[in-house]
């Protein structure tokens, strides 16, 4: 039962997962603010300012400029809001979705990313 809820949710996941992989499925009120989120975020990434947790949000690694946090919000908003109808959808909390995929998302990132495992420590994929 519990693996075939997981394989469901998975697949949930993978369809509105393209959408967290590429952060087109937020809903924010523009398209350009989501690019350029993404576009910030994307170069905060690249140097290690900001990585991917294994509860499925972006959090900074060390310090981070106003700009930076504010794409980061977007980004996680967006996220929060795809897992929120996920979780809904298949009567499962949000935090069980956010953890999914937050496991994906580790799993997919490049290497040289900076990744929070499950003890709350930053290392690099």
């Amino acid at each position: 039962m519990m693996k075939t809820f997981t394989l469901s949710l998975l697949a949930a996941l993978a369809l509105a997962g393209g959408g967290l992989a590429t952060y087109s499925v937020l809903h924010v009120p523009a398209a350009s603010a989501q690019s350029n989120a993404k576009a910030v975020v994307d170069q905060a990434i690249a140097q290690g300012r900001i990585g991917e947790t294994i509860g499925g949000y972006l959090d900074a690694v060390t310090t981070i400029n106003d700009a930076e946090r504010r794409a980061m919000n977007t980004i996680n908003i967006g996220r929060k809001s795809v897992y929120t109808n996920l979780a809904q959808q298949q009567g499962v909390s949000v935090d069980v979705v956010a953890r999914l995929s937050g496991e994906k998302q580790i799993a997919k990132a490049a290497s040289g990313t900076k990744i929070m495992d499950a003890s709350g420590r930053w290392t690099t994929k």
